[in-house]
C-alpha cells in the first residue's frame, strides 16, 4: 500500500489595485486522506455565461475504505452524489450542473474530513478568464496515481501548461505523456478570452433600449404629421 496522498490548497493570487477582479471563484473539493491507490478524475466545462458543469470521481481499490461525500447545503438542485464502481474501484461520483462561479465555492463542503484534493481558482478580469491551481502528488508513486483533470472553455485557450485537448480543452493527467508528475507538487495554469456575460447583457439591453427609443421617436413623428393643422389659411389658394 502507498502512503497517504496530501493535496494542499493553492494560495489565492492577490487582487490587483489597478484592475480589480470582476468575478472570482474557487473550487476546493475537500476529500478524505486516501491511502494506497487513488483514482481522482475531475471533468468540467465552463460556458460563455460563466456557468460550470461537470463531475468528480473519487475512488479507491475494492476492499479499501471509500470516501463519503455529501451534497453541501443549498446545492441540492444542482449537485448529486452517487456510488461509483468501475474497473475494480469503489467510491463516489459527484455531478454538478450550471453552477455559478460563486456556487462553485460551496463544493468545499463535499466532505467533512476535508484534506483537500484539488485547488482550482477561476478568475475573471474583463474578458480574460484565468485558471490557477495546485495538485500535490509528493507522496504518490507512479503505480498509485490515477489522477486526471479535464477542463473545456467556450473559446480557444490562449496559454496553458497542460495538454491541449482540441482548441478549447485542456488535460492534466498522471497517465503516460501527461503533465502531472508524481512525487512532486504540480501547478496548473490556463487563460482564455471571451466576452464578460455581464457586459454582453448590458450591450444587448442598450441595443434593445436604443431600438425602443428610435421606434418611439418615429411614432411621435408620424403622429405629428398626421395631426398637423390642414385648415385653409388666408392667402393660400386651394384646389
Amino acid at each position: 500500500m502507498l502512503p497517504p496522498v496530501t493535496l494542499r490548497p493553492a494560495p489565492r493570487p492577490p487582487r490587483s489595485p489597478r484592475r480589480p477582479l470582476a468575478l472570482v471563484a474557487v473550487l476546493l473539493l475537500a476529500l478524505p486522506l486516501l491511502t494506497g491507490c487513488l483514482r481522482a478524475q475531475l471533468t468540467m466545462g465552463v460556458s460563455s455565461s460563466d456557468e460550470v458543469t461537470g463531475q468528480l470521481v473519487v475512488a479507491v481499490p475494492r476492499g479499501g475504505t471509500a470516501p463519503t461525500l455529501t451534497v453541501p447545503p443549498g446545492l441540492s438542485s444542482s449537485v448529486t452524489v452517487d456510488r461509483y464502481s468501475q474497473d475494480g474501484y469503489n467510491g463516489s461520483v459527484v455531478r454538478f450542473t450550471a453552477l455559478s462561479f460563486a456556487q462553485l465555492q460551496l463544493l468545499s463542503g463535499l466532505s467533512a474530513d476535508g484534506a483537500g484534493a484539488y485547488s482550482l481558482t477561476l478568475r475573471r478580469s474583463g474578458d480574460i478568464v484565468t485558471l490557477d491551481g495546485t495538485v500535490d502528488l509528493t507522496n504518490v508513486t507512479a503505480e498509485g496515481a490515477d489522477v486526471t483533470i479535464k477542463i473545456s472553455f467556450p473559446s480557444p485557450v490562449t496559454t496553458t501548461n497542460g495538454r491541449p485537448d482540441g482548441t478549447k480543452g485542456i488535460t492534466w493527467t498522471t497517465a503516460a505523456g501527461g503533465t502531472l508528475k508524481v512525487g512532486q507538487s504540480n501547478q496548473l495554469q490556463a487563460s482564455v478570452r471571451y466576452d464578460d456575460p455581464t457586459t454582453r447583457s448590458f450591450t444587448q439591453w442598450a441595443l434593445i433600449l436604443g431600438g425602443v427609443v428610435l421606434g418611439v421617436a418615429l411614432l411621435v413623428a408620424v403622429i405629428a404629421v398626421m395631426a398637423r393643422d390642414r385648415s385653409p389659411r388666408p392667402g393660400r389658394v386651394h384646389r
